[in-house]
């Protein structure tokens, strides 16, 4: 079980069961609301997510990262939306979807660090789709929406707007990279290039399809591991 050591726990008893397995991901919503929501019946039925980040920086758990969470539609004879991953840990933010990033100073530094968190939990990489995000992205049909077969591939960040087999168009315009610490930053320009080509070369010549986005990232890790060694970090 892994739960944020920051939280206070507000658990409701049905969760979304376990996972699918495949490349884990975060989900981002807006909770289209002033305060944290309900859920529905905290008893049983539900559509909680595992996270809501308040305000004034509050962070509340509702359920186990290792377990599905409920706040993605999912359609019958489709694919896996809450479950797909070894890893798909969703965060609703206290906001409106309108409002885009003009989140508050507390509510933007304690999203920043639960998302760091999560991913030295899950190994969720620091990359998102580059999209255009806004209220065009609304409907299952939306040129945001993730193909079937894109999100089941996907290894990231991305929002609710995203997500094959959904119609809302939240968090709206929020900037993702705003909450996500810079993996480069440790290294100087000319190894940060280095480590970026040679993603991409693994990218254009080194995937079987499937693993193209798992096998970048697994490269990129290695050798981060070995930068840290050399500059002894």
């Amino acid at each position: 079980m892994t739960w944020y050591p920051t939280a206070t726990v507000r658990r409701y008893r049905l969760d979304g069961g376990s996972m699918v397995g495949g490349p884990s991901r975060i989900v981002l919503h807006t909770t289209e609301t002033q305060g944290v929501p309900r859920y529905g019946d905290i008893t049983g039925l539900n559509s909680a997510p595992h996270f809501t980040v308040d305000r004034d920086g509050s962070v509340y758990q509702h359920h186990d990262i290792d377990r599905a969470a409920r706040a993605l539609r999912n359609v019958a004879g489709g694919v896996q939306t809450n479950r797909q991953g070894v890893h798909c840990v969703q965060i609703e933010i206290v906001a409106y979807a309108k409002n885009g990033s003009n989140l508050p100073a507390p509510q933007l530094s304690a999203l920043r660090s639960l998302v760091t968190w999560i991913r030295a939990q899950t190994g969720v990489p620091a990359t998102w789709r580059t999209i255009s995000r806004g209220s065009h992205c609304y409907g299952a049909s939306s040129p945001c929406r993730m193909s079937p077969r894109e999100w089941v591939d996907f290894e990231g960040i991305c929002g609710h707007q995203e997500v094959s087999e959904n119609s809302h168009w939240d968090p709206g315009a929020f900037d993702i990279g705003a909450i996500v610490e810079d993996d480069m930053a440790q290294f100087t320009d000319e190894e940060a290039e280095t480590l970026r080509g040679m993603a991409r070369a693994v990218k254009e010549h080194g995937s079987n399809g499937y693993g193209l986005v798992t096998e970048t990232i697994e490269l990129i890790r290695g050798l981060y591991a070995t930068f840290r060694k050399l500059i002894g970090n």
